[in-house]
C-alpha cells in the first residue's frame, strides 16, 4: 500500500510544479471545504490546487518518457476523480517544529465512485462500509468517499482513527440555513489561481508554539484583538511568459491594520539618490521606523537588541548611537543599486566589479552619525575631502544634513555624481509603491556576481528579470521569463527536461 499511496501522492505533489488555471474556483467541493474551514477552530491554513489544464500548459504529455508516464498515472485518477473542481486541502494546528500540521486534510470531487473504489484498492486500501461512506483506516491515514466526496486525512490519530474523517463529512451534510460560512474564507475560495496557500491567523496564533505566548498575559490580549479573524492568502498564477505570486494581507481588522509599518510612498529623496546607470539590482523602500520600533517592543522586546548584536562591535557602537530608538539614528527610507556599469581601475583591484550606490535617511538625531564620520576622520580612518565627502577605503561617502549616500568604485568628488537611475521598459513600476525591489537577471548572469555556476544556471538562461512591490495590503512578486509566448511551466520543464526523465525513471523502477 504504501508504494502505490507514494505513486498517487507523487502524481499530486508534480501536479502541485505544473498546475494550471482554467476551471472556474466555485463548485459543490469548494462550497463545502468553505463550511469546513469556518467551522473550525483548528484549521490554520487551506486552499486548493488547480489540476485541470496540466497537460495543456506544461505540455509535459509532448515529452517522451515523461509525456507516458504522466498519461499513463494520471489516467485512472481522472476516471475516478473530477479534476475540474480542484484539489482543496485544509491543516489543522498546530504545527511542529519543522512547520508541518497536527493534521491535513486533501477533498477531492468524486467523478466515479465505481472507478474511485478501484483506484484506491489498487493502491492497497481496504475498505468497509459505514452508512453511506466506504471507510479505510490505520493509525496515520484515513480515506473515505462517497458518490460526491472523497477526503483523506493524515495525522497521529490516537484511539479514534476515523473520527477526523467522519467529522469531516458531517459538516458538509449541515442544512444550509444552518451552516456556518465565515466570509473571508468564502471570498478566498472563490477566488480563480492556480495554486491558492491561505491561513486563519487567528486559528495559527492560538495553536503556537512561538516566543510570543512567553508575553504577558494583557499583551497576548493584544495579539488575540489583532489577529481576531485575520486572513491571509497567497495566490500563484503560472502564465505566458511570467509566474505571478501576490501575498494578500487585506483581511485583517482595523486593529492590525493600524499596526501596518509602510508609508504610502517611497520618499522621492530616494528615487532621485540611488542613480545614475542602469541597474542589475534596484531597492527602494521608506518605512514608518517609528510604528515599526513601537511594535518590535511590545511583541518582540530583545529582537532589536539581538538586531544590534549581531553586527558585534559595530552594531554596539549604532546602539549607543541610535540612544535606544532606531528613529533616531535611521528615518526609514532606504535605497540601493548595484548598476551594470563596472569598475576600470586595475590599481585598486575593482576592476570589472560592478559599482553599487547606497542611500540611507537619517532619523531624528543626525548629529551623532556626522559626529561619529568627524571622529573617524580626525583618527584618519576615513580621509576628509571636504563639504561632506569622505573617502572609504575604495568608496566615496557624501553627508548629507538629513541622509548619507555611500558610492562604491568612486575614488574621487569629480567621479562621484547622484541622480535617478536609468529605467528601463521592465522598470516601468519601479518606485510606485513603498516597497520595490528589482533584479535583471539578463544583466546578473553576465556580470562578476554571479560567476560560481549552481543549479540557478537554468532558470538564469531563460529568466529576463524579478520584481518585487509592497505595501500595506499585498505583496506581489513577479519573475518574468525571456520567452513571453510560452507558458513558464513549459519553459521550466523543457530546460530542466533531462532531471525529469531520470526522476520519472526512478519513479518507475
Amino acid at each position: 500500500m504504501n508504494k502505490l499511496l507514494f505513486y498517487f501522492l507523487s502524481g499530486i505533489i508534480l501536479s502541485l510544479l505544473i498546475v494550471s488555471c482554467g476551471a472556474k474556483s466555485t463548485s459543490d467541493l469548494n462550497s463545502d471545504v468553505a463550511v469546513f474551514v469556518s467551522s473550525s477552530e483548528d484549521v490554520v491554513g487551506y486552499g486548493y490546487v488547480n489540476l485541470v489544464a496540466i497537460k495543456g500548459k506544461a505540455q509535459l504529455s509532448q515529452i517522451p518518457t515523461i509525456g507516458e508516464f504522466v498519461n499513463d498515472e494520471m489516467k485512472s485518477i481522472e476516471n475516478s476523480l473530477k479534476l475540474s473542481d480542484k484539489i482543496h486541502y485544509a491543516l489543522e494546528g498546530p504545527l511542529n517544529k519543522d512547520g508541518l500540521p497536527k493534521f491535513a486534510y486533501i477533498f477531492m470531487t468524486v467523478e466515479n465512485e465505481d472507478s474511485t473504489l478501484q483506484m484506491f484498492e489498487k493502491m492497497g486500501f481496504f475498505f468497509e462500509k459505514e452508512n453511506d461512506l466506504m471507510v479505510s483506516y490505520d493509525m496515520n491515514m484515513a480515506v473515505g468517499f462517497n458518490e460526491n466526496t472523497a477526503v483523506l486525512v493524515s495525522g497521529n490519530f490516537g484511539d479514534d482513527p476515523k473520527d477526523k474523517l467522519l467529522n469531516a463529512f458531517s459538516t458538509f451534510n449541515v442544512k444550509k440555513s444552518d451552516q456556518i460560512k465565515n466570509d473571508n474564507v468564502t471570498e478566498i475560495l472563490a477566488q480563480t489561481t492556480d495554486i491558492l496557500v491561505a491561513g486563519n491567523l487567528e486559528n495559527l496564533y492560538k495553536t503556537s508554539n512561538t516566543s510570543l505566548n512567553n508575553l504577558k498575559a494583557e499583551e497576548k490580549a493584544e495579539i488575540m484583538e489583532m489577529v481576531k479573524d485575520g486572513h491571509a492568502s497567497l495566490t500563484i498564477d503560472f502564465n505566458n511568459g511570467d509566474l505571478t505570486a501576490k501575498l494578500d494581507f487585506s483581511r485583517v481588522n482595523d486593529k492590525l491594520k493600524a499596526k501596518s509599518f509602510f508609508k504610502e510612498n517611497v520618499a522621492s529623496d530616494v528615487m532621485k539618490n540611488i542613480g545614475p546607470g542602469q541597474p542589475i539590482f534596484a531597492l527602494a523602500m521608506s518605512l514608518d521606523i517609528e510604528k515599526l520600533e513601537k511594535m518590535m517592543k511590545e511583541f518582540s522586546p530583545n529582537s532589536e537588541k539581538s538586531l544590534y548584536s549581531s553586527f558585534g562591535p559595530m552594531g554596539e557602537m549604532f546602539s549607543t548611537l541610535a540612544e535606544d530608538d532606531i528613529s533616531n539614528l535611521l528615518d526609514g527610507n532606504i535605497g540601493m543599486m548595484i548598476s551594470s556599469e563596472v569598475s576600470t581601475d586595475t590599481i585598486m583591484g575593482t576592476s570589472g566589479i560592478p559599482s553599487s550606490h547606497l542611500y540611507v535617511g537619517l532619523g531624528r538625531n543626525p548629529q551623532n552619525m556626522k559626529d561619529l564620520v568627524e571622529t573617524y576622520a580626525r583618527e584618519n580612518q576615513i580621509v576628509d575631502l571636504g563639504e561632506g565627502f569622505y573617502k572609504i577605503d575604495k568608496s566615496i561617502m557624501l553627508m548629507k544634513d538629513k541622509s548619507i549616500v555611500l558610492h562604491s568604485n568612486d575614488t574621487s568628488r569629480l567621479q562621484f555624481k547622484t541622480g535617478e537611475i536609468e529605467y528601463t521598459e521592465s522598470m516601468k513600476d519601479f518606485g510606485n509603491t513603498p516597497f520595490s525591489l528589482f533584479v535583471d537577471f539578463k544583466k546578473l548572469s553576465d556580470s562578476e556576481l554571479y560567476k560560481a555556476r549552481s543549479e540557478f544556471d537554468v532558470i538564469l538562461s531563460i529568466a529576463d528579470y524579478m520584481s518585487l512591490t509592497a505595501d500595506n495590503e499585498q505583496i506581489v512578486m513577479k519573475l518574468v521569463m525571456k520567452n513571453k509566448g510560452d507558458n513558464i511551466l513549459k519553459q521550466v520543464i523543457d530546460a530542466y527536461q533531462d532531471v525529469l526523465k531520470s526522476t520519472m525513471g526512478n519513479i518507475q523502477m
